[in-house]
């Protein structure tokens, strides 16, 4: 829910009301890392954009298709179509 610091230490509040001081925090929030960024510095102006994205893995049988990994370009609506 929150997170402050306090001298050299940071005061971490959960949702269900723990509270938790330690010295170091590593930020591993996934989509909502921009947001966690925030709670320790209000102005962090990354934002993480979300992308759907799909992977295609070809069987061993269809190696004579390609020999390395194709990467498609990414578009606004997404990360677009991987093949390996």
């Amino acid at each position: 829910m929150s997170i402050k610091v306090k001298q050299k230490t940071f005061i971490i509040t959960s949702t269900n009301g723990d509270v938790i001081e330690a010295d170091i925090i590593i930020n591993c929030a996934g989509l909502f890392g921009d947001e966690v960024a925030r709670m320790f510095e209000p102005n962090f102006s990354h934002k993480i954009n979300p992308r759907v994205g799909e992977y295609y893995i070809l069987d061993k049988s269809e190696s004579c298709l390609t020999n390395s990994i194709i990467y498609p370009v990414p578009s606004p609506e997404g990360k677009g179509v991987l093949v390996i």
